[in-house]
This record gives structure tokens, C-alpha cells and sequence, in this order.
């Protein structure tokens, strides 16, 4: 098998989110955002969309943590949009959960529903019927342990 051949901008891409995922573990999420953000302008510039996904669907993430719910709302969509296009699970699981947690954040299904432009009349479309049932699967694990659901284990067996 021959050796992977990275070029300088893969490298650095690569290094822009790495940075920006320690930023984000050390609750410093305003130089994080500022890192995914010129890791997703690069991303767009090379045409790589899985990786653009990701920092989509980062900057949604801090930018929820943040309380900027309509902000978030607006990356988590253009990230699901991308993951469908590239038909990637995990890139199209990652921006559904991040819409059900605005939902959650918000507790408003008629915002979220003007945040969709789906009329009142209109009945969820699929999408959110799945948000909501992996919301009802997390509130019955959080039931049944809700220590589990809290404390992640590390690779070294420590909790964090």
C-alpha cells in the first residue's frame, strides 16, 4: 500500500480544527469558534465537504453552548444539508441531534416550526419526528442511570 501523500493545506486544515477542539475542551469558545471558522472557509475553498460539515457543525455547537440558539439553528441545517449531500451518517446524526438540543434549549416546537418555515397546519416533516424520538430515547436512558449518561469514561478508565 503506498504512504498517504498530504499536501500543506491538509496539514494546516487539519490543525485548525485540532486547535480548535482544544480551545473548545478548555471552555474557551471564543478562539475556537474563531478557528473553525477559518478551518470552514479553507474547507469551502478546497471543495472538502465532509470536513466542512464538521465545522459547521462545530461552530452550531459552541454557538449553542453560547445561548445563540437561532445561530445554531441556522449551521446545524446548512450541516445537515452537506452530510445528506455527501451521504455520510455521521455527518448527517450529528447536525439532527444538534437540532433536537435547540429544540430542547428552546422548549418551543411553534419557534422551531417558524425556524423551518413550516406552516402551523403542516405536521412534522420526518426529520423532526426523528429528533424527537432520539430526544425520547435520551430522557429514558437519562431515567434508568442518570449517572451513566453523565460521566464519560476516558480511554484510561478515568471519568471525566
Amino acid at each position: 500500500m503506498p504512504p498517504v501523500s498530504y499536501t500543506h493545506l491538509d496539514v494546516y486544515k487539519r490543525q485548525l480544527i485540532d486547535m480548535a477542539s482544544v480551545y473548545t475542551a478548555r471552555g474557551q469558545s471564543g478562539q475556537a469558534l474563531n478557528l473553525y471558522k477559518q478551518a470552514l472557509q479553507i474547507e469551502r475553498d478546497a471543495g472538502d465537504q465532509n470536513n466542512e460539515a464538521l465545522c459547521l457543525n462545530s461552530i452550531a455547537t459552541i454557538n449553542l453552548a453560547n445561548g445563540d440558539v437561532e445561530s445554531a439553528f441556522t449551521y446545524f441545517q446548512q450541516a445537515l444539508q452537506l452530510g445528506e449531500k455527501i451521504a455520510d451518517p455521521r455527518r448527517i446524526a450529528d447536525p439532527l441531534q444538534g437540532l433536537g438540543d435547540c429544540l430542547l434549549y428552546t422548549s418551543r416546537i411553534d419557534a422551531s416550526r417558524l425556524s423551518c418555515n413550516i406552516s402551523p397546519q403542516t405536521t412534522f416533516p420526518p426529520k423532526i419526528l426523528l429528533i424527537q424520538k432520539a430526544l425520547q430515547r435520551r430522557k429514558r436512558r437519562q431515567l434508568r442511570n442518570p449517572l451513566q449518561v453523565r460521566l464519560k469514561k476516558s480511554p484510561n478508565g478515568f471519568c471525566q
